[in-house]
């Protein structure tokens, strides 16, 4: 059994299952979702495996198979609809089935998207994330973020010929980032990567000092799951200087913040550039795309199929056009609506209702996100590790019943297409969802 958030398996049991009622909520109807699950358990481990996993959310409660969306809303294969703020993890920062994105997809599709030789959909790209992002001079396409993050780290050894990386966290289930559980991951692998606390920059020169050091990797906005969301300008500019000082290449982890808090990123965000920036999820509207932009002297490691002194990166799918195209209609259609704007918009307004309803009910819960990137969590240190776990499963049960797709561990994302209307029924559901969770589970 998959223990999230580090909680024992009894607690688990003992909390997971909720109340056939909830204040005013009925359990769920989740008999299709359940029958798929049982057939997909004959051919696939668990059925599902990974953060969309059943035993990553409240187990019983939340459905396990969606049907169809559409803007922010979806269905799933019961027909039960949510307000979704999970955004396949992040990827569909518009909303579900952008048409005009979609059209554009459906023209590709119709000449063909997977040759042997590239499109010219991926110079327009390359164009438009170097002017975009800060530092991309050169730009490598790849599929998926532990993609960019595993060849950002293969240039960066590359040009150092150095080995160990620098890192403050998770940058995807790569040997060299994959931190817990770790089986399958030889030790001499795991040595390679050393973990230093995000805002510790004194700790990366210590490190830098002992030799060996290929690559500084940070997330610039720290997102460690169950952790208040923020970032350290003071912090990344030291790393900066620490980069340039001992010609360490400085790598920014922005696949999740890339083109969600700012269109060129947290690099434009906060004000600080780094050599390398690892991107996907946000760049093309949930398509499978990533990249890794950067300066010259770093990306050409890769250039000529690595050379006598490069690193040889190729996929056989790297380069299929019909992502590009879908990340070129994307990239156009944040620029033409304002999309940051309005997402940080959304989300300060949803940032402070969530202030005042933790303030109304006295909750011992802290508002973690920032306004793209919402998320409040019960305080595990005031109220202990049981009343923790008893707290966050019922609200989170009573959000689900009420249509309010979150999760109860992940930080929670605000799209474009989110209506006032939308933002204002999950609000509500919060306000009574703590109600309902001071009532099972004082913490007075």
């Amino acid at each position: 059994m998959i223990i999230m958030a580090g909680l024992p398996p009894e607690l688990v049991s003992k909390y997971a299952k909720q109340p056939d009622i909830l204040g005013d909520k009925k359990r769920l109807t989740l008999t299709n979702s359940f029958k798929e699950l049982e057939r997909a358990k004959k051919v696939i481990p668990d059925g599902v495996y990974g953060m969309r996993g059943p035993a990553f959310f409240v187990p019983g409660e939340y459905p396990i198979y969606i049907d169809h969306g559409k803007n922010c809303h979806m269905w799933d294969i019961d027909g039960n609809e949510y307000i979704d703020f999970i955004a396949s993890y992040g990827p569909t920062t518009l909303g579900f089935v952008e048409d005009s994105i979609n059209d554009a997809v459906k023209e590709r599709i119709d000449k063909g998207f997977s040759f042997s030789l590239p499109q010219i959909e991926q110079t327009t790209l390359a164009e438009k994330l170097c002017k975009i992002i800060p530092g991309a001079e050169k730009v490598v396409f790849a599929r998926t973020g532990t993609d960019t993050t595993s060849i950002a780290i293969r240039i960066a050894r590359a040009y150092t010929k150095k080995e160990i990386i620098l890192t403050d966290g998770y940058h995807g289930w790569g040997e060299f980032s994959q931190y817990e559980p770790d089986a399958g991951i030889p030790e001499k692998i795991r040595k390679l990567t050393v973990r230093v606390p995000y805002g510790r920059a004194d700790l990366y020169e210590e490190n830098i000092k002992k030799g060996n050091v290929a690559a500084i990797m940070v997330t610039p906005i720290y997102h460690e799951l169950m952790e208040k969301i923020y970032y350290d300008k003071k912090f990344l500019e030291d790393l900066r200087e620490l980069s340039t000082k001992y010609d360490i290449p400085l790598i920014f982890d922005e696949v999740r913040s890339g083109f969600r808090t700012s269109l060129g990123g947290a690099a434009e965000y906060i004000g600080v550039t780094p050599d390398i920036t690892c991107l996907s999820k946000a760049i093309a509207n949930g398509y499978i795309l990533g990249a890794v932009s950067g300066k010259t002297k770093l990306l050409q490691m890769v250039a000529k199929g690595g050379g006598t002194n490069g690193t040889y990166i190729s996929s056989t799918f790297f380069l299929n056009s019909l992502e590009m195209v879908a990340a070129n209609k994307t990239i156009a259609f944040y620029i033409e609506n304002n999309v940051n704007d309005e997402i940080n918009r959304k989300g300060e307004y949803f940032s402070q209702k969530i202030d005042e309803i933790i303030e109304k009910h006295h909750a011992p819960m802290i508002n973690a996100g920032i306004p793209s990137m919402p998320s409040f969590l019960f305080d595990k240190k005031i109220l202990g590790e049981e009343l923790w776990a008893a707290s966050t499963f019922t609200l989170f049960s009573y959000l689900i019943r009420s249509g309010i797709f979150m999760h109860p561990y992940h930080q929670s994302y605000i799209a474009y297409r989110h209506t006032k209307k939308d933002l204002d029924k999950a609000l509500n559901a919060l306000d009574k969802g703590i109600k309902v969770v001071k009532e099972l589970h004082p913490w007075d």
